[in-house]
């Protein structure tokens, strides 16, 4: 593990979603992390293994979604990460439109 602060946000590169309930992962070894979603501070992180951390129950909005996360190291300074992630959402036939076109 590093000696050096590390605040880490994971799935940086999977960053195109379809579902809004997801989680979020960071890595961190400073202390007082705050993790916001779209500016809204989220509840606070369990322990998911040595240093890893997660947020359960997450909803994501249609289109971009902004996770920021910040921490304080031993020595008092900040330390800040950040990502996007764009949710698409793809409207779902309704039973009327599935009616409807397998009329036609």
């Amino acid at each position: 593990w590093s000696d050096r602060p590390v605040l880490h946000l994971l799935a940086r590169r999977d960053n195109e979603r379809t579902r809004a309930g997801t989680v979020i992962r960071y890595y961190a070894n400073v202390e007082d992390v705050k993790v916001m979603l779209n500016g809204q501070i989220l509840p606070a992180a369990e322990l998911d293994g040595p240093r890893a951390w997660i947020i359960k129950n997450v909803n994501l909005r249609p289109g971009i979604n902004v996770i920021e996360a910040s921490g304080i190291t031993k020595e008092g300074e900040s330390i800040k990460d950040s990502i996007e992630w764009r949710l698409t959402v793809t409207a779902v036939p309704t039973r009327r439109d599935s009616t409807a076109t397998a009329l036609q």
